[in-house]
């Protein structure tokens, strides 16, 4: 998607972009203020890169389920200070990613992560929520 997409509809609220073929989102949903629902869900994407959803300071619900996503990076979520749900069941990301050891989420209040092979709607540890951040363990 070209950088800044959608950049001119900055008081937009809710976007759903599912069921496209998009394979990459590069930085098409920067600086959108009052963007609080974000649908990527049934798309392709491979990746999450590091500041792909940076300045959104609204969102609060951010689905991409069932994409191909097979890497995260530690930063892809930075910078989400309202974020309360992330779903990333149905891609293919492994139980513990070889490309980083923690994924860095913005905010110690997050109630739910729905992640593959962890209960829907688990909450983070406490250690999680201390640390804002998010450890890769196998248990």
């Amino acid at each position: 998607m070209p950088r800044n997409a959608f950049h001119s509809l900055r008081r937009l609220s809710t976007l759903d972009v599912s069921n496209n073929t998009i394979v990459e989102i590069g930085r098409a949903f920067v600086d959108m203020p009052e963007l609080r629902y974000l649908d990527l869900s049934h798309n392709h994407l491979p990746a999450v890169r590091e500041g792909a959803f940076k300045s959104l300071p609204r969102l609060i619900s951010l689905r991409l389920d069932h994409n191909s996503v097979v890497e995260l990076q530690s930063d892809a979520f930075q910078d989400l200070d309202s974020l309360e749900s992330i779903a990333l069941t149905k891609n293919g990301i492994p139980v513990r990613p070889n490309n980083s050891d923690y994924l860095n989420f913005p905010t110690n209040s997050m109630p739910y992560l729905f992640f593959p092979g962890r209960r829907s709607s688990a909450r983070p540890s406490a250690t999680c929520q201390a640390s804002r951040s998010f450890a890769w363990t196998t248990t």
